[in-house]
């Protein structure tokens, strides 16, 4: 039996530099992207275009090419399942390179229950040692790329808002509700009562 580590990334092989995927999503097009270590973006927008061209500035000097056909069902697949049961977060390597603050404080997202959010003071508060201040909690919430396969959407204001959110208020709101249906027929199920 394998002993727990990294998760297993079953495309590695086929990854040369930055293989990428476009589809359309509830929440939108997106383009997903990967390398042989793993996710290292998604992006948003209505424009194919675009998006690989935010993709290409995001990674200067790396090839970006197309993923090949498995690769490019492997990667629609893993953003259909996010996007639509974002409480079962997939659970695939990310690949870029993190700092340990921007480590903590995807872990702490994660480790919030489903439906519910948690203040940007709130995390902080749970990083270890030093707190790096809500302010640099929220700048990591508005710069990572894989802020729909890390739960940034858990990161909510006092007010209920979002701003810090990098896919826009109704993306995230969307991403939760969707969370929050399936914590409560889970509820209901446990309960007997669905």
């Amino acid at each position: 039996m394998e002993e727990r580590g990294e998760p297993y990334w079953p495309m590695a092989d086929m990854v040369a530099t930055i293989a990428y995927a476009h589809g359309s999503s509830s929440l939108g097009d997106f383009l997903v992207a990967a390398n042989a270590k793993g996710l290292c973006a998604v992006f948003f927008g209505e424009y194919q275009a675009e998006l690989l061209s935010e993709l290409s500035d995001a990674n200067p000097g790396t090839a970006v090419q197309v993923a090949e056909p498995v690769l490019h069902h492997f990667l629609i697949g893993i953003m259909a399942g996010v996007i639509e049961r974002p409480a079962a977060l997939a659970i695939v390597p990310t690949c870029p390179e993190l700092s340990p603050l921007q480590l903590q404080v995807r872990a702490i997202l994660a480790s919030t229950t489903p439906g519910t959010t948690v203040t940007p003071e709130e995390v902080a508060g749970k990083v270890p040692g030093r707190s790096p201040g809500a302010e640099s909690v929220r700048e990591l919430a508005a710069a990572d790329r894989l802020a729909v396969i890390a739960p940034f959407h858990r990161l909510q204001e006092r007010d209920g808002s979002s701003p810090a959110y990098r896919w826009g208020e109704a993306r995230r709101r969307t991403l939760l509700a969707r969370e929050t249906a399936v914590e409560v027929w889970r509820a209901r199920t446990i309960c007997g009562d669905g």
